[in-house]
């Protein structure tokens, strides 16, 4: 069958439509999220309307977003101002009244994390946890092959674990959250730190300073490693899960790095370690498989699992 995926992000929404893993059109607008939600959304309803004539009549359609969200109605739970105006919107409900489909909205890190299970390398892998080295660290979390949602459709926040207690501020308004270490912004941050000026488009710099002796980029480097250790190590003690994935933009750099976090993890968890496979294609596929249900608990009719 042929299904959409779509991906909200806070630059570009990025839109598939694919048979399981073979993606047969792809292609991704602005999502002009400086001009506010009803922007968002018609961004969003013109990047469908451009994919719906290449799907089956009676297809669903998987949306991947940013933010908190109740994959059983659709609904955007808590949005940061990456989606203006999103905090409460009946996200599923409106692209269903626009479109006469079936559509499953869910998490985008949580979507990945779906994508990887489905055809990438966490298949067969039912307790995975996906991390997304991006601006920020994103996580999600699967448990006997159903993703972990939370009371408050706020689980698997890896990045907002309490890493240096009283360190850097976060943008979710606590002190020391992980991804101010362990995403490029944090790797720029420790980077200045050593005294190593980069910008964050500049990551793959860094990476190669570092490898050719750069004493400053390789000191960050480290830094920045260790960090991303400590945050492991406290997922698998925590989880034991099958697999640790890594995907996100830092992924396509892991020649530089990866080789060199596995020598520094303890040998139980650096075993787990696998580098994602889909690169920028898992939220989109991930919200594409997603559409079927089998990676959520049951859940009654009143809404709740």
């Amino acid at each position: 069958m042929k299904i959409i995926g779509i991906d909200i992000g806070g630059t570009f929404i990025k839109g598939v439509v694919c048979e399981k893993d073979n993606i047969i059109f792809q292609t991704k607008t602005p999502t002009n999220a400086q001009e506010g939600k009803d922007a968002v959304l018609r961004s969003l309803f013109s990047l469908i309307d451009e994919l719906l004539p290449m799907a089956d009549n009676d297809a669903p359609i998987g949306v991947a977003s940013a933010g908190d969200i109740n994959p059983y109605t659709g609904e955007v739970v808590y949005a940061t101002e990456t989606l203006p105006g999103f905090t409460g919107l009946p996200l599923g409900r409106l692209i269903s009244e626009h479109t006469g489909r079936e559509v499953t909205v869910l998490n985008d890190a949580d979507a990945a994390l779906v994508g990887e299970m489905a055809y990438g390398a966490g298949q067969d892998k039912p307790n995975a946890v996906l991390f997304t080295l991006g601006t920020g660290l994103g996580s999600g979390i699967a448990v006997d092959g159903h993703i972990l949602l939370g009371t408050r459709f706020h689980a698997a926040r890896l990045g907002h674990i309490p890493l240096y207690p009283q360190g850097r501020q976060c943008t979710c308004g606590e002190l020391g959250c992980a991804e101010q270490y362990v995403s490029v912004t944090g790797l720029v941050r420790t980077a200045l730190d050593f005294g190593f000026e980069v910008k964050v488009e500049e990551s793959d710099k860094l990476m190669k300073a570092a490898i050719n002796g750069d004493g400053s980029a390789l000191l960050a480097l480290n830094k920045f490693l260790q960090d991303f250790c400590a945050v492991i190590m406290t997922t698998q003690n925590l989880l034991d899960p099958d697999v640790i994935l890594v995907g996100g933009g830092l992924i396509q750099l892991k020649e530089y790095w990866w080789d060199r976090l596995i020598k520094m993890l303890p040998e139980r968890a650096a075993g787990m370690m696998t580098p994602a496979k889909l690169k920028n294609s898992a939220g989109c596929l991930g919200a594409a498989a997603a559409t079927n249900k089998e990676y959520f608990s049951k859940v009654s009719e009143d809404g709740k699992v």
